[in-house]
């Protein structure tokens, strides 16, 4: 299977607890995202992230302790094979992934999993869920032939 990148809101909207009162979309995005993650974390596919740490610390900052998402997170890290693949994405001083000149992306904070993705060839797909800014940035992505993967596009 092809290398991923995975943006931290799959993860936390994985962790999520379902409970009386989310709207159905909200809840269906919930569904989609473990379900995915469990599909992901038992297959052979590989994650790609940074050397530096940033993308898995933030996975880690974003979700609750022994919930759902750490679990499955520990057990990926835990494989002795190499299901996790660290690839070089410089930062620059504020702490933002550099990306090609010219390029611009709505969250700063999403230049790394771009930067990642950019570092495998064929470029990886970069999953994600809830997050809104991916939609503005992908045909400008697309343009330098990353897939941006939306989990739940109903859920607005």
């Amino acid at each position: 299977m092809p290398d991923i990148v995975i943006d931290a809101n799959v993860w936390i909207v994985a962790d999520r607890l379902i409970r009386e009162g989310l709207a159905k979309e909200e809840e269906n995005c919930i569904k989609i995202c473990r379900d995915w993650l469990n599909r992901f974390v038992n297959s052979d596919s590989r994650l790609l992230v940074d050397w530096n740490y940033q993308i898995i610390s933030e996975y880690r900052k974003n979700i609750r302790k022994n919930g759902f998402a750490e679990q499955l997170l520990n057990r990926l890290e835990a494989e002795p094979t190499a299901r996790l693949v660290g690839v070089r994405v410089e930062y620059d001083k504020n702490g933002h992934a550099i990306l090609p000149e010219g390029m611009f992306l709505s969250d700063p904070a999403d230049r790394k999993y771009v930067a990642a993705a950019l570092a495998s060839d064929p470029n990886a797909t970069i999953f994600v869920a809830t997050d809104r800014g991916w939609s503005r940035d992908e045909s400008q992505l697309g343009k330098i032939g990353l897939e941006i993967y939306d989990l739940c596009p109903d859920y607005k």
